[in-house]
């Protein structure tokens, strides 16, 4: 199936894309109980600034939206103590009827071709610590753990993967 997913970059115009993919994939997890994303905090401002500082990766199938993920060499916060060149990259999400076809890994694949187009080696990305769903598929992605950092009230894994 991954065969027949397109990805590119996200255009202004279809900052409405976005916005319903990440909204619904909010939803999914808070119903799971899983309190890392919050449906309102993805508005169109927000992405806005994202497509200024970076790019949002659309994934498509049967010209359909699938997923999207951010993309930005400005770095968060949380990596100040962990200073490199790298891509951050964040918010990584799969239309739930589509989960477990592998469009996640194909985003992280062209996220990283995205990174070696800027001669960037290193992508870093960050997810609530409690979700141990999501650091399992890092890791399985070739991301290591560099560190669980405080943020507000609760704790944040940071993984990153160097590749050449």
């Amino acid at each position: 199936m991954t065969d027949e997913v397109n990805i590119r970059p996200a255009t202004a115009a279809e900052e409405h894309i976005i916005i319903s993919l990440l909204r619904e994939v909010a939803a999914d997890m808070q119903k799971k109980g899983i309190e890392q994303w919050i449906p309102e905090e993805f508005t169109s401002e927000k992405i806005q600034q994202w497509l200024r500082d970076g790019d949002v990766l659309l994934a498509f199938w049967q010209n359909k939206p699938a997923g999207c993920v951010a993309l930005t060499t400005n770095p968060d916060h949380l990596w100040a103590t962990h200073p490199s060149l790298s891509v951050y990259l964040s918010k990584l999400a799969v239309d739930i009827a589509l989960r477990g076809t592998g469009i996640s890994q194909k985003l992280l694949r062209v996220a990283e071709d995205w990174a070696a187009h800027r001669n960037i080696y290193t992508i870093r990305l960050d997810c609530w610590a409690g979700n141990v769903h999501l650091r399992k598929f890092y890791t399985e992605q070739g991301y290591s753990l560099i560190a669980i950092a405080p943020e507000e009230t609760w704790q944040v894994a940071l993984f990153e993967k160097q590749f050449s």
